[in-house]
């Protein structure tokens, strides 16, 4: 073939010979081998080495365009360490001249040189040939099953051989795309974990705020069977004389729950500044309704009123909270709605409403705390306030135990977050009233549940507040 002209790209009707083996060998080690793109590298550099020419290199674009030499093989060593340390990045150039083959190739043209006929056309081109002191090259681009390039391969021979004939030249075109889509998968992979990543920053329990007379626990565990990120996520704010607690869960897992759980958590923040427990369900039931991404949202929010000691609690459709006081541990079921987007908080519902007492403590979690096969949740609910009951009075050392003895055999599949809050003893002289606070501390407009008069119903053996 011509040393100068780009090469024939194959066509469904130009009688495709057979791929060479090598390259079918190669094709199954890729399926066999770990996702990552540098695992994949180093397979295919092993594997195809030799077979079509002396060396061979792999450039790959990075995330700001250029593409960076990730790979270099070459029959001597010497001369392979001398192309790593050149360490070539290119941009792609679709007016490249023949002579400057990697470039072109990234701007999807397959283009073959000799340079016993052409000069190189860039410096770092000119800089690989004096290294290699090859004759014969040939680069041919990188694609995935969308078509997109990736990369080049570029591969190249001594002086002494032929330049690369039209079946070599195909079965590069077999090599690459058989490399292209196993490293478009990869990249798609490694996409996708960086996602992950952020997302799991983005929802990454926060630093807790500093409440004079409140202490506070978060505890996050995240489940055997996620990607690295799931539908949990808990929040705690203080706004003005009152405290907000928050625990949520988005059906699924991975960055689908992730991103539902992101933007219902960031409407939360907003909401909590102008309205009350009941107020920020109501808003955020019509807010997840809207959402493009529809996925089943549940969400307990409390109320504390630093003046009052009073808890509002509004939950839409969430495991049910813990509150332990001298009486022994029992769950919250007041203030109950249906999970948010279904249109059933809009409607006018009660939030529940009790009375805090000093050294009182709220455990509010999500479902894969008490989660097992073969159980139901009301089982699990009536383990873990048996666990919350037999806890430890250190708040932090609770968590721990509750966290550690409800883990069923192989740990938990789901991911796990736990808030918990404690009411200190010296908390009354350290708060301050406001007007606002007090005003909403009055609201008559429902039912008051006072646990200093009111012995609560059992349900199971387990005392409920209803």
């Amino acid at each position: 073939m011509s040393s100068d002209e780009p090469l024939r790209p194959l066509a469904p009707d130009d009688g495709e010979p057979p791929r060479p083996e090598f390259i079918t060998t190669l094709a199954e080690q890729l399926l066999g081998s770990a996702l990552d793109i540098e695992s994949r590298l180093e397979t295919i550099a092993g594997a195809a080495l030799g077979t079509v020419a002396d060396s061979l290199t792999v450039f790959l674009f990075d995330y700001d365009g250029s593409a960076r030499l990730r790979v270099a093989r070459h029959r001597d060593p010497i001369l392979e360490v001398a192309i790593e340390d050149l360490a070539e990045v290119y941009r792609p150039d679709p007016s490249a001249a023949a002579g400057s083959p990697v470039p072109a190739a990234l701007a999807g043209e397959e283009r073959a040189a000799d340079w016993r006929s052409i000069d190189p056309a860039d410096e770092m081109t000119a800089a690989a040939v004096a290294r290699l002191g090859s004759k014969a090259w040939l680069a041919v681009p990188l694609r995935d099953v969308s078509g997109a390039v990736l990369g080049v391969l570029r591969f190249s021979r001594g002086r002494e051989e032929p330049a690369f004939s039209e079946q070599e030249a195909d079965a590069a075109r077999h090599l690459a795309a058989v490399c292209g889509s196993a490293l478009g998968h990869s990249r798609h992979v490694q996409d996708q974990r960086r996602t992950v990543e952020r997302l799991s920053r983005d929802l990454a329990p926060k630093p807790l705020p500093t409440i004079p007379g409140l202490q506070l626990e978060v505890r996050y565990h995240a489940g055997t069977s996620q990607v690295g990120v799931g539908g949990d996520w808990c929040e705690a704010l203080r706004v003005d004389d009152r405290v907000i607690l928050a625990i949520g869960d988005a059906a699924g897992h991975g960055m689908e729950a992730a991103v539902a759980m992101k933007e219902v958590a960031s409407a939360l923040r907003a909401f909590a500044f102008v309205e009350t427990a009941a107020g920020v369900v109501r808003r955020l039931d019509r807010y997840v309704a809207t959402l493009r991404r529809q996925s089943l949202v549940t969400a307990c929010v409390l109320g504390l009123d630093l003046n009052s000691l009073r808890v509002k609690v509004a939950n839409a459709g969430h495991v049910p909270p813990i509150l332990a006081s001298k009486r022994g541990a029992r769950t919250i079921d007041r203030g109950r709605t249906a999970p948010l987007g279904t249109g059933a908080a809009r409607k006018r519902f009660r939030s529940g409403r009790f009375r805090l007492k000093h050294g009182d403590r709220l455990f509010l979690y999500t479902d894969g705390l008490i989660e097992r096969r073969g159980e139901t949740i009301d089982s699990g609910i009536e383990r873990l306030v048996a666990a919350v009951d037999r806890a430890p009075r250190d708040l932090g050392k609770a968590c721990d135990e509750v966290l550690e003895g409800m883990a069923p055999p192989g740990g938990f599949t789901d991911d796990v977050a736990i808030l918990a809050v404690e009411l200190l003893k010296e908390a009354s002289s350290r708060f301050r009233v406001s007007a606002r606070e007090a005003r909403w501390a009055k609201d008559e407009d429902e039912p008051k549940l006072d646990l200093t008069r009111q012995q609560p119903p059992t349900v199971g053996g387990n005392p409920t507040l209803r």
